[in-house]
């Protein structure tokens, strides 16, 4: 090598010396010409030419393959002139001696070497009085000469500046460092946004050059920005990746990136051997490593989503003391390849720890060095340790003043977290999985990662056995239980958390945690309206709380007695109980909790028609939810300020902040919440006058409280579906309705909800002919109403006025007067059985056909009426009783074997026989006479001459006739859309919810509720066809309150908030959808609905 430059550097110089004193002329025409052409990078050429009016020394930095050198040549052809002797390019990659260096830059300047003279002082003596740039390409290998070169230059040259690109700096005083970054990748989920990146660009441009009738369609911009992320927008992966269209689809090239060192392996613009591949990049930068940072870069691979100082010296040091790669040695090492551009620096904010990560090539690279050695076992098991560790100092923080803080922290290691949770059920670590897990669950909680967080315990819980502690598992099954609530799984909690005090019990009543487990049963109580057991709970948590000396706990179970209180009607006493929980979480302060019992506080207030308290208390709740990203929260302030708008009869501020609480609940995944909002939005809806829309909205609701299993909600809701339905003339359901929600009022003892009950009562037997009842319940909802301060809020009082018009026009005013004061004075109880009796009877003289003997409910929850009575679990002796008549309902011809195998999988011939008769008679006798289930040619059966009415069957009916209409002409399909609406109105909930059986169950509830899914989406389109959008959005909502993920329902909601004038609402609810695809199943949405997006923004009808 060192011959071969010296016969260049004569030769040149010859050449030159028959030019006299031309030696130094301008080399601009000799710069290499650009083999592609250049794609963005406007601003940072930009940059570097300003950077070059202040610094003489810049140096191009960053990871291999990231354009440093084209980039550099981009920027000396469109500089030239700016420079009086012109630019020199000098490329170094071929040199492997630094002593060459020197003689390189002096052949690329026709600089000849004098005798009695060093080469760098000619060099620096014919530059002095020149203006030019010096380029140096790829100085990384040669450190050692490249720094003394420039220094010298610098020093005696005063015109020369000098642009070298390099995978480090140089290292000297006078440079200035600019990190050349990847390129730009697409800043918003569309079409338009993917094309005009930088990244996308140069992968549509490469591949059209590789082959010619390549073009970027709509349905392959989303795959070319998948390669382009996944390469973390490298030009020259990029480009090795579009080389490959010639044999692939992008979305095979996509795919097939898992494997990208083979994949990514031919280069046709690619010049220098360690371009060729992105391997021969990788290995370049890897072996100018010492062995140290080698070893380090591999361990840094274990982190997924980067990594902090701490974890890398917790995780990657050697454990031997004065080893090699102990932890004093880590920050020098971690900035070396920080220098390096093999670690980026991603994060630097004040009061948080920096954070570092591995572009993903890096790290794949770098894990296949790992995987040659033995470490990866040892490292995950230090990354488990740390991420516990981390978990358990962090828990605590998330209630106390720097919870923001600590919720970034949890926000930025959720990779992590996830990649030891899943290395820990691999590996048997369960204990320590679950140790992992119970320190996540308030950040799981809080942040409303209800999904994440059961589907972790849930699996971690199915294989810990006796191994694991029992303080472990105790916790553990109380954190699952928590989850579960949250999600609405009301019965799933309270059978997990009675589990969880099974475990507590084996450690004795003190044990840390019983009382938390004791709180939540309360909490499910609660919101099961067993407000007495509830109170019970409470009472038991307050005292094992204190003996704690656990404030914060105490604060919370205050605030759980006060909400008990509220929901009972008793404001004052809430408010005691409350305030003196806000005071303690102030004093601690707690923002997570303090939100929360400032929430309940507005309710309180906005019940009294304190309105511009309650949203002084909703705002301050508010701004610490979003202060902390706590999402479950958010959704029910929300909710709480859209329903204070609608007391006050602003219902465009109502829908548009219900609206946003729907969102949030749906992107949750909390259906309690969802139906609170359908609830609400059915109310709005109502006080409109738009009674279809309030119908829908209320039917909604109702499933989904029946799904589960929540008395409140449903009282709420059959309440104000009775008042829509007295509204359109439907006296018969009004008063069923009217008369299931006062029964449930009258149980849960709410006094609130029972003056609303009465109210609506009124109005139905004054419809019916009764005015001196109707005067009578209107007295004790005002009694009540005085008594807890609760006066009519705006949208109530029409109900009110419409009840005693009707009453004073039958009775006259003395009459009414009188009734209405005696209904004050009479005692409350006595007050609501009148008002049961009534409309319980007014519901019996509208019914026009005789009641059938059995009437079976088997959509949201399992029930078996004889003669309008319920049967109670000690009729059915057995649940498998309950379980078989079903099992025949479903299965018109079963013969026993066929029933064995569903019913009893794992029993013998002689254990399913006892079984099978046992069970079938304890059925027969429940049903009240033997002949319900017969026994004829070897199958059973339900006996169809008898009269009995199934939701199930009355559902699968209406669902046929429908079929049967939909082929005819338009006034079939007009009668077809009546028996879709007849159908779902009888869906109100998944097939036996509470029924715990064979897998039968589950298949058959999955048929339904596909049937119920398909109706609801053919309804939504009928809609849509007939210009009915606002029916349409109820169907589509209906539809994605049981099944989030169902695409072409969010499309099509999309498609009907447009056509109502709703854009931005369209475009939002698209945003979310695209958090909820990446966040859950780590894909975007289709090209489909991308499409409609795109439609949207460019104003387009959809």
């Amino acid at each position: 090598m060192g011959l071969l430059v010296t016969s260049v550097v004569e030769e040149r110089a010859d050449a030159a010396a028959s030019q006299g004193e031309k030696v130094l002329n301008k080399f601009t025409a000799d710069l290499p010409l650009p083999l592609t052409s250049f794609i963005g990078r406007e601003e940072e050429l930009a940059e570097i030419k300003r950077l070059l009016t202040t610094t003489r020394l810049l140096t191009l930095t960053g990871a291999g393959g990231c354009g440093k050198t084209r980039l550099a040549l981009e920027m000396a052809h469109t500089s030239a002139p700016e420079f009086q002797d012109g630019i020199t390019w000098v490329d170094l990659a071929p040199l492997s001696n630094p002593e060459l260096v020197v003689p390189a830059v002096a052949v690329a300047l026709q600089v000849r070497e004098q005798p009695d003279q060093p080469l760098i002082e000619t060099l620096t003596s014919l530059l002095a009085t020149r203006q030019l740039l010096l380029v140096l390409d790829n100085c990384e290998h040669l450190l050692s000469a490249c720094g003394p070169l420039t220094n010298s230059l610098l020093r005696v040259c005063a015109e020369v500046q000098v642009l070298a690109t390099s995978r480090e700096p140089l290292g000297t005083s006078r440079e200035t460092v600019f990190l050349v970054p990847p390129l730009a990748l697409p800043q918003a989920p569309t079409e338009h946004a993917a094309r005009d990146s930088e990244a996308v660009r140069l992968f549509a441009l490469r591949a059209a050059e590789s082959l010619p009738s390549f073009v970027l369609t709509p349905e392959s911009v989303q795959p070319a920005v998948r390669v382009c992320e996944r390469l973390d927008g490298l030009p020259l992966a990029i480009e090795l990746a579009a080389a490959r269209v010639k044999m692939l689809t992008v979305s095979e090239i996509a795919e097939r990136l898992d494997d990208r060192f083979r994949l990514l392996t031919r280069s046709p613009a690619a010049t220098l051997a360690r371009h060729q591949t992105l391997r021969a990049a990788m290995d370049w930068s890897y072996n100018l490593l010492s062995a140290s940072e080698q070893a380090l870069l591999r361990r840094l691979s274990i982190f997924a989503g980067g990594f902090t100082l701490d974890a890398a010296e917790t995780v990657c040091a050697d454990e031997k003391p004065n080893a090699a790669l102990d932890q004093a040695a880590i920050l020098d090492l971690l900035s070396n390849l920080v220098e390096k551009s093999l670690v980026v620096v991603v994060g630097r904010v004040e009061g948080m720890p920096a954070r570092y990560r591995l572009l993903e090539t890096v790290r794949e690279y770098a894990q296949e060095k790992l995987d040659e050695t033995r470490e990866r076992d040892s490292l995950r098991t230090r990354q488990l340790d740390w991420c516990i560790a981390l978990g358990e100092r962090g828990s605590p923080e998330l209630n106390r003043a720097d919870q923001a803080v600590w919720f970034a922290r949890f926000d930025a290691e959720r990779d992590n977290f996830r990649a030891v949770q899943r290395w820990a059920i691999e590996s048997g670590g369960l204990e320590a999985g679950l140790l992992l897990a119970n320190a996540l669950w308030r950040y799981w909680e809080i942040r409303g990662h209800y999904s994440e967080g059961r589907n972790w315990y849930e699996e971690l819980l199915a294989h810990a056995g006796e191994a694991v502690r029992v303080n472990v598992r105790a916790r553990a099954t109380f954190c699952l239980a928590g989850l579960m609530y949250r999600q609405g799984d009301l019965n799933g909690a309270i059978s997990v958390a009675k589990r969880s005090l099974v475990l507590y019990q084996q450690l004795g009543e003190a044990a840390i945690g019983m009382a938390s487990v004791v709180n939540l049963l309360g909490v499910i109580e609660a919101d099961r309206a067993s407000f007495q057991g509830a109170l019970e709970f409470y009472e038991r948590a307050l005292v094992l709380h204190r003996q704690e000396g656990n404030a914060l706990a105490v604060s919370g179970v205050l605030h759980n007695l006060g909400y008990a209180a509220h929901m009972q009607g008793d404001l004052a006493r809430a408010a005691h109980y409350l305030q003196e929980s806000a005071a303690v979480k102030r004093q601690l302060v707690d923002p997570g909790g303090l939100a929360l019992t400032l929430n309940v506080l507005g309710e309180i207030e906005s019940d009294r028609a304190h309105y511009d308290r309650a949203e002084s208390y909703f705002q301050e709740s508010l701004v610490l939810y979003r202060e902390i990203g706590g999402k479950m929260g958010m959704t029910n302030t929300l909710n709480n300020l859209g329903v204070a708008a609608y007391h006050q009869g602003k219902y465009r501020d109502a829908l548009a902040l219900l609206n946003e609480s729907s969102q949030v609940a749906s992107e949750i995944g909390s259906k309690r919440d969802m139906a609170i909002t359908q609830l609400n939005l059915g109310d709005v809806a109502h006080a409109q006058g738009e009674a279809d829309h309030a119908r829908a909205h209320y039917e909604q609701a109702l499933a989904l409280y029946h799904e589960i299993g929540e008395k409140e909600g449903s009282a709420l809701t059959s309440d104000s579906l009775a008042a829509l339905l007295l509204d359109t003339g439907d006296l018969e359901r009004a008063a069923t309705l009217q008369h299931a929600a006062l029964q449930l009022y009258s149980e849960i003892g709410n006094k609130r909800f029972i003056a609303l009950a009465l109210e609506g009562s009124a109005g139905i037997t004054a419809q019916h002919g009764e005015p001196a009842h109707a005067a009578q319940f209107l007295g004790a909802a005002s009694a009540l109403r005085q008594e807890m301060g609760t006066p009519l809020h705006l949208p109530e009082r029409p109900r009110v006025e419409r009840a005693e018009a009707q009453a004073r026009a039958a009775l006259g005013d003395r009459t009414f007067e009188a009734a209405f004061e005696r209904g004050r004075t009479l005692a409350i109880d006595e007050t609501v059985q009148a008002a049961l009796t009534l409309t319980r009877t007014q519901q019996t003289q509208v019914e026009t056909e005789a009641r059938p003997e059995l009437e079976i409910f088997g959509l949201g929850q399992s029930i078996v009426e004889w003669h309008g009575k319920p049967l109670a679990s000690s009729d059915w002796k057995y649940l498998k009783s309950k379980e078989l008549f079903f099992y025949l309902l479903s299965h018109p011809q079963a013969t026993k074997a066929q029933i064995g195998l569903d019913l009893w999988t794992d029993e013998s011939p002689a254990q399913l026989r006892r079984a099978f008769h046992r069970t079938l008679h304890f059925a027969r006798k429940a049903l009240r006479r033997p002949e319900w289930i017969t026994f004829e040619d070897d199958v059973y059966a339900v006996k169809g001459e008898l009269k009995y009415a199934y939701d199930v069957e009355l559902f699968e009916r209406h669902l046929a006739q429908a079929r049967g209409w939909q082929r005819g002409d338009r006034q079939a399909r007009g009668r077809a859309m009546e028996e879709l609406e007849a159908a779902v109105e009888l869906y109100r909930g998944d097939f036996l919810p509470d029924l715990e059986g064979g897998d039968w169950i589950l298949f058959r509830r999955e048929a339904l509720r596909k049937q119920f899914l398909d109706a609801l989406l053919t309804l939504g389109q009928s809609f849509f066809d007939q210009q009915q959008y606002e029916q349409a959005a109820a169907a589509y909502q209906r539809v994605l309150t049981h099944d989030n993920y169902l695409e072409l329902a969010h499309r099509e909601l999309m498609r009907c908030l447009a056509r109502q004038g709703e854009v931005g609402q369209a475009l939002r609810h698209y945003q979310t959808l695209t958090e909820l695809l990446r966040r859950e199943v780590g894909a975007p949405p289709s090209p489909q609905t991308k499409a409609v997006y795109e439609r949207l923004k460019r104003g387009e009808s959809v």
